[in-house]
């Protein structure tokens, strides 16, 4: 075993009551002693606030729990899932890529990182995240690829960024390297084997939703619509996403004065951040849609289970969607929803919402409206669905069967 592997070693829980047997023959301490089991890379491109970062730590987490080696590398540093993995114990490595053409001083600490931590396995998520997979794999060649997809039609929906379309292209050209592809939507998976990627490689495994964390939070509703000037019979919509035009915040700000014409008590929530220039154009559209008033802002917050509980409604108005793991946390604190009807969203939603055209704004402000007027007393069949179906149990299970990770060995 490397060191690095042994430096990860989490210590398995032990018989409370060893027989008199089992104290002899081991020695004084009475218990086996644990080894660590596989040595896990998960390569992701940042881990600020987002589905697949989410979903990236509660596997990390799980992982190390059950006595892998894991290891988080990310392509830049910083932000709340960071975080969370730093509290939870788990190692977290970055290439501090200082914008998107710093490539030579990446790759360097890349080689660096990836020989000295020997992974037996290299999971990466997202296009970015499995091109460098490819490069890992290639510093460590025993080690088992396995590629993440998180979307669906991201290729189609952004024509005009050259540099996404090249990346999709050359993932798609190596998606014969992976041992392995998991997609976490029915419609991820739809999208691969169309572009080329190999049919039998490609297996689905749908997010999970850590229900005791996202749960409602009555006080923390109260809390935070006091500090944002929301009153409890104002009605609050909001839309959680990174400042991405995938996610449809324009159509949110163009169903503004539709939904205020008929709910004047209405108010309006972004929760994301990104690109400084597409949050500038969001913040111009809202003001010559005249909603400047009614729209409120939050870069990140740490506690999202409370920003879900103050919110009435989600509205998620994506041109592209994998399984957004924003809608299932949302549900899971009893709230309904409108969506467009892209990716796994309606899988997902069930009967606890709205599905509408994407691209339609028209149509958004109308589900919204038909959501608005059932009320919070119908919000509790959304989190029995997540609870039923969306499990973080059935998550794991299911990811750890498809890379076939065996337990941590016990040294007798």
């Amino acid at each position: 075993m490397n060191a690095w592997a042994r430096a990860l070693t989490l210590r398995t829980p032990v018989p409370q009551q060893p027989d008199a047997a089992t104290v002899q023959g081991r020695g004084a301490a009475g218990a086996p002693r644990p080894r660590a089991g596989c040595a896990v890379l998960l390569l992701v491109r940042a881990l600020h606030m987002g589905g697949a970062e989410r979903q990236l730590a509660l596997l990390a987490c799980e992982l190390k729990q059950r006595g892998h080696a894991v290891m988080v590398l990310s392509f830049y540093a910083g932000g709340v899932i960071e975080a969370e993995l730093l509290a939870a114990g788990v190692v977290v490595r970055s290439l501090n890529k200082r914008g998107r053409w710093d490539l030579w001083r990446p790759l360097v600490r890349l080689a660096r990182i990836v020989r000295g931590a020997a992974p037996q396995v290299i999971y990466s998520f997202m296009t970015g995240g499995n091109l460098l997979g490819v490069l890992a794999y290639w510093l460590a060649p025993r080690a088992r690829l396995v590629w993440g997809i998180r979307a669906s039609d991201a290729h189609r929906a952004l024509p005009g960024d050259r540099l996404t379309r090249l990346a999709v292209w050359l993932e798609t050209r190596a998606a014969g390297v992976p041992s392995l592809i998991i997609a976490n939507s029915q419609a991820g998976a739809a999208v691969c084997i169309a572009q080329g990627f190999p049919p039998a490689r490609v297996r689905v495994v749908h997010n999970g939703i850590d229900t005791e964390r996202f749960c409602f939070d009555e006080a923390g509703r109260t809390r935070l619509r006091a500090d944002w000037g929301v009153a409890e019979e104002d009605i609050l919509l909001g839309l959680v996403a990174r400042l991405d035009p995938l996610k449809g915040h324009g159509y949110l700000i163009a169903a503004a004065p539709a939904i205020l014409a008929r709910e004047p008590r209405t108010k309006f929530l972004i929760v994301g951040r990104g690109d400084p220039l597409y949050a500038q154009t969001l913040r111009q559209q809202a003001v010559r849609a005249g909603v400047v008033e009614q729209l409120l802002w939050l870069d990140e917050h740490a506690a999202m289970a409370s920003v879900y509980s103050a919110l009435d409604l989600l509205v998620l108005p994506s041109l592209s969607e994998g399984f957004p793991n924003v809608l299932g946390e949302a549900m899971a604190c009893g709230l309904r929803a409108v969506v467009s009807d892209v990716g796994d969203n309606a899988r997902l939603l069930g009967t606890a919402g709205s599905v509408v055209v994407a691209g339609d704004a028209a149509a958004l402000a109308g589900g919204a409206l038909a959501q608005i007027a059932f009320g919070r007393a119908a919000q509790a069949a959304s989190r029995a669905r997540i609870i039923e179906h969306f499990s973080v149990s059935r998550m794991v299970e299911q990811t750890l069967a498809a890379l076939n990770l065996p337990p941590p060995r016990i040294d007798e």
